[in-house]
C-alpha cells in the first residue's frame, strides 16, 4: 500500500514539474499570441493540474496511512516511503493550488488583452474549477498533515485529553 501511494504521489510531483517546466519554456508571447509574464505562462501550463490531480494525492494519503489505521506494523524503509510520500503531498498540495489560481489569472488576462469582457458562465465555471482545486487541495494537504502527526505519536489513536482539561 505504501509504495501505491509513493507511486502516485511521484507521478502526480513528475506532472507538476512537467507543468513548471512547460510553462517557463513558453516565450513571451505564448500560448494563442498574447503578451504575457511568467505568471501567465505557467497558468497556461497548469490548466491541465486541479482538482482530479489533487484527489490522486488524496488517495495517496490514505494508502499510506492504511497500515496505522489497520494496526500492521511497519519497517523503517516503509516508514522512511510514507514520510517522503506526505512531504511530497503537502508540497504538491500547496504547488498545484497556487498553479490553480494562475490558471483562473491566465483564463481572465487572455479575456482582458483581448478587450473582451468575461461572460458570466465563464466566471461561474472558474469559480467551480478554483472550488474543486483548492478545497481538495486542502483536504490533501490537512489529510498529510494529520497523517504526519498520527505516525509520529506512533498510533491511529488521537491523543488522550490531559488529566486537568486543558
Amino acid at each position: 500500500m505504501i509504495s501505491l501511494g509513493l507511486a502516485l504521489t511521484v507521478v502526480v510531483t513528475a506532472q507538476v514539474l512537467a507543468a513548471i517546466a512547460e510553462g517557463m519554456a513558453l516565450k513571451r508571447t505564448e500560448p494563442q499570441g498574447v503578451p504575457g509574464d511568467v505568471f501567465h505562462r505557467l497558468g497556461y501550463a497548469f490548466s491541465n493540474l486541479g482538482g482530479t490531480v489533487l484527489l490522486f494525492l488524496v488517495v495517496a494519503v490514505v494508502l499510506v496511512s492504511l497500515p496505522v489505521f489497520i494496526g500492521n506494523r511497519t519497517s523503517d524503509r516503509q516508514e522512511t516511503a510514507t514520510a517522503v510520500t506526505l512531504g511530497l503531498i503537502v508540497v504538491m498540495s500547496v504547488v498545484i493550488g497556487v498553479g490553480s489560481i494562475l490558471t483562473v489569472r491566465y483564463n481572465l488576462h487572455l479575456y482582458s488583452a483581448n478587450h473582451r469582457s468575461v461572460p458570466s458562465f465563464v466566471r461561474i465555471q472558474l469559480v467551480f474549477f478554483l472550488l474543486g482545486a483548492l478545497g481538495t487541495g486542502a483536504i490533501a494537504l490537512f489529510a498529510a498533515l494529520t497523517a504526519m502527526g498520527m505516525r509520529e505519536r506512533g498510533d491511529g489513536e488521537p491523543e488522550p485529553a490531559a488529566a486537568d482539561g486543558s
